[in-house]
């Protein structure tokens, strides 16, 4: 995903991540380290807010954090790893992107775009690519084995050994996949 940031001479201020963020961090932070010199362990000027729904408290924070000064005297680096974000959060960070400070840059990791078209204007979105081998194999099962499995992790969900997150990716996969074939025939 970030192999065309290396060839960029110029970081844009704010890029949004989408796909599995606990795959995608390592190598967002390698690309940091190899190709901007960015210390990712004991930089003040390199902050990670993680929380399942970005909270406008966070989003005014980010806003007070990036205005200041960098402390170790290059670029400052903000990452904000996230389920999803509410439309209030994303005003507030609106109002910071659309007058980014010098050499302060944004990476917003997220399973999937939700942003508002208004945010959405003010970033750069880095999709994950999607391998053949990711395809939903839930619409070649039979319509007793697809309520099972929705059944099966509906249970996981209440006994939280799964989170909300992997019905909204079932079903954003599916989704994609009818789309690429054509749509449901009826």
């Amino acid at each position: 995903m970030f192999n065309s940031l290396k060839e960029e001479n110029n970081l844009h201020h704010a890029y949004v991540c989408v796909g599995d963020v606990e795959k995608l961090f390592p190598e967002f932070e390698s690309f940091l380290t190899e190709h901007l010199s960015v210390t990712v362990v004991g930089n003040p000027d390199y902050r990670i807010f993680e929380e399942p729904l970005l909270s406008v408290a966070t989003a005014r924070t980010l806003g007070f954090l990036q205005s200041g000064k960098s402390l170790g005297g290059s670029k400052k680096v903000f990452v904000v790893k996230t389920g999803s974000i509410g439309e209030e959060a994303q005003n507030a960070l609106l109002k910071i992107f659309e007058e980014p400070t010098p050499e302060t840059h944004f990476f917003v990791f997220m399973p999937q775009d939700t942003l508002l078209p208004t945010l959405r204007s003010r970033v750069r979105i880095l999709r994950e690519a999607q391998s053949e081998n990711t395809k939903s194999t839930f619409l070649i099962l039979s319509i007793a084995d697809r309520l099972a499995h929705i059944k099966d992790m509906t249970d996981d969900i209440s006994d939280e050994k799964k989170t909300k997150q992997s019905a909204i990716d079932l079903l954003n996969s599916i989704e994609s996949e009818l789309y690429q074939d054509g749509g449901v025939s009826v």
